[in-house]
């Protein structure tokens, strides 16, 4: 097994504190905080909340000196794993609901929005399409996480931290 293969399976969980605390040691790290964090808020509002985020970044401890190129701390990628909201539970009220929200969908929208690339994996699809996107997802993300000496982490797609975790990114 070759040493993007290991990252993936090697998923450490984390809570949104635990995220927080580790992007708080830099101006650009609090913007992506707390963009992430008004994400997460918008994704619940949205009926989003059953599921769990994968969490690229922040820079690992050596910086990325391991990595092919130095680590940036303004690369934030999630990819965020739910189950569909009740009110959109059928195919044809899930579609009408992606196409709808299709703003929080779009990661050049999310990256101008939050400050991070988000993308979006249906829980709900079939079991063969869920692994498909997740080995897909995990292969790009351990890429680069390689690549530029970054984390990834998951976090539960639960609210119940976000506030707590907001607290500890200051404005100024």
């Amino acid at each position: 097994m070759g040493h993007a293969e290991e990252r993936s399976l090697a998923l450490p969980r984390v809570s949104i504190v635990e995220v927080a605390r580790r992007f708080t040691g830099t101006t650009q790290g609090r913007y992506h905080v707390r963009g992430l964090l008004a994400y997460r808020e918008t994704l619940g509002l949205l009926g989003l909340t059953s599921g769990f985020q994968w969490l690229m970044g922040p820079p690992s401890p050596d910086g990325g000196r391991a990595a092919r190129r130095p680590a940036q701390a303004t690369d934030v990628d999630v990819v965020t794993f739910c189950h569909r909201p009740p009110h959109a539970a059928s195919d044809a009220a899930w579609r009408q609901f992606v196409d709808f929200n299709e703003p929080l969908l779009d990661p050049t929208r999310t990256w101008a929005g939050f400050g991070c690339r988000s993308y979006l994996v249906d829980l709900d699809q079939t079991p063969a399409a869920v692994v498909t996107h997740a080995r897909f997802w995990s292969d790009v993300l351990a890429r680069q996480c390689l690549e530029r000496g970054s984390e990834l982490m998951e976090a539960a797609l639960t609210m119940a931290d976000d506030e707590v975790a907001a607290r500890l990114v200051p404005w100024s």
